[in-house]
Order: structure tokens, then sequence, then C-alpha cells
């Protein structure tokens, strides 16, 4: 029979229309008719309006789905729930209820975030540098010394490698341990941060008319000279959050 059986069982004890039942818990009475055919069910705020307005206990709406699960499937600890669930009073019952939900809500959610992480797309593969790019003092780039990284996001527009930062240099901008995707060029304009050689040195700065900028304070700006052998690798397009 069912919650809807037992629904229009006690409005008519009450000798309410559907109309006037749905009126005193704030729904249609076309919303009334549908519980009570089972072809939808209300939801928590309504079903305790339910329950108080026809004053009823849940027991009494879900009797015969308790009444239908067959004892020889349910185990002695899950049959004792039960017992001692019909023996509570109307708050207790509302307090079980409440408490199932809850929890019932998070082992949902976490469901539904392992099967996401389960099937994550992976975008693409890109080139990763193991020697990191310093921002403090400067590594050697070996082109010869990368690996393939799974990309789990989608890459910004020209990104064709990743750079991980080493140092603080570029703080709060970019931190120790940031992987950057680089898009490959000769040159970066004034104000924007590329991935520079300075004499074989390897850094992340920010280009400046005269040399190379950090961004924490403490960092003095790397002025070039005519002596220098300088080379630009690429411009820093954005910092890699999603990688395995």
């Amino acid at each position: 029979m069912g919650i809807g059986y037992r629904i229009r069982e006690a409005r008519e004890r009450k000798n309410w229309t559907q109309t006037e039942l749905g009126e005193k818990i704030g729904v249609t009475g076309s919303a009334i008719t549908n519980y009570e055919n089972n072809t939808s069910h209300p939801k928590e705020p309504i079903l305790y309006k339910l329950l108080d307005v026809l004053e009823v206990d849940a027991n009494f709406l879900f009797q015969d789905e308790m009444h239908s699960v067959k004892p020889d499937i349910l185990s002695f600890f899950e049959k004792d729930i039960i017992n001692k669930y019909r023996k509570l009073d109307k708050y207790g019952k509302e307090a079980v209820e409440n408490l199932l939900n809850t929890e019932t809500k998070r082992i949902d959610d976490f469901e539904k975030q392992k099967v996401l992480a389960d099937t994550e797309q992976e975008y693409a593969k890109i080139i990763y540098f193991d020697t990191p790019v310093s921002a403090g003092t400067g590594e050697f780039l070996d082109n010869d010394n990368y690996i393939m990284l799974d990309v789990l996001e989608e890459p910004p527009f020209g990104a064709e490698f990743i750079v991980r930062v080493c140092g603080d240099s570029m703080e709060p901008t970019y931190k120790d341990g940031d992987k950057l995707y680089v898009n490959p060029q000769d040159s970066v304009s004034v104000g924007k941060i590329g991935i520079f050689s300075i004499n074989g040195d390897v850094y992340v700065k920010e280009r400046a008319e005269d040399g190379l900028i950090s961004h924490n304070e403490e960092y003095p700006k790397i002025k070039f000279s005519e002596y220098d052998n300088i080379e630009c690798y690429g411009q820093v397009i954005g910092i890699y959050k999603k990688y395995r």
C-alpha cells in the first residue's frame, strides 16, 4: 500500500479534502494527489508538516515499508534497530530520521566524489621539466631532463611545457613548488613574467626594461649587462593545479 495510502487514510480521518490538506502544509491539492498515488513523495520539510497536521508519527506512515522487509534478509543487529525505532516517541523518531538523513547524504556525497575522481578526464600529456627553475638563485634548464605529465585540466591556450618553481623570490604571485604553464617564445613584453636564462642560470621573473624583477621585495633586481648571455624560454601563462 505504501506511504500514499497512509496519507490518504489519515486525511480521510480528518474529513479533509486534498486541497484542504495542501493548504495546511503549504502545497497544492494536486501535490497531495501525487503523494497519495505514490507518483511523488513529500520532501523532508513537507513530511514533518504532514506528520504534525495529520497527528500521526513516521511509524504510521512507513508501516507498510517496514512490514514488507523480509526478516530473513536482515541481520540480528538490523532487526534490533527496527524494534528499538518502533518503541521511540515522535521526538525520538525524528531525531533518528534526522541523523539517518544527514549520514546518508554524507555517504552519497562521498560516493559521488569518488565516482568523479575515478572517471576524471585526462586532457593530454605535457612536457614537464624535472629540474626546477629557481625563483631565487637560478638553475640550469636542461632540455633533455623532462617527463611527460598527465594533464587533468584544460591547459591555457599556448601552453607547451611546465616548469616547477624553486624558491620564494616570486611570492606572493608564485610559491615554492608551484608548477607553471609556459608558452615558448623568444621574448616577453615588459611587465610580463617569463622563464629566462642568464649565463646558464634559469629564473622565473618579471621582465623589466633593464633586467628581471622579483615580486618578493627582499630580492634585488637582476640587472642586465652587455656581457650577459640572455635567453628567454617563454612566457608564464598559468599555474598547473590538477595533476597526478
